[in-house]
């Protein structure tokens, strides 16, 4: 069968950056905590919004690695 090269690298990549995406997830987890332990009138303060839609995009980015697939080769 043949095969592109460079395809071992793309699927290493790949692979790295799953357990990027892991460590990501623990330390996104570890500053959610923080900011749960904020006062309520400080999470709805700009600057606890800003970290809130932050945490989301962040969570939807590591969704979207997490979802990443290659073929098994």
């Amino acid at each position: 069968m043949a095969k592109l090269k460079n395809l071992k690298k793309l699927t290493d990549a790949i692979e790295n950056l799953k357990a990027i995406a892991e460590e990501m997830r623990e330390t996104l987890e570890e500053k959610e905590q923080w900011w749960e332990y904020k006062s309520e009138k400080w999470q709805e303060s700009e600057n606890g919004t800003e970290w809130s839609d932050h945490f989301t995009e962040i969570n939807d980015l590591l969704d979207s690695i997490d979802y990443l697939e290659y073929p098994e080769l």
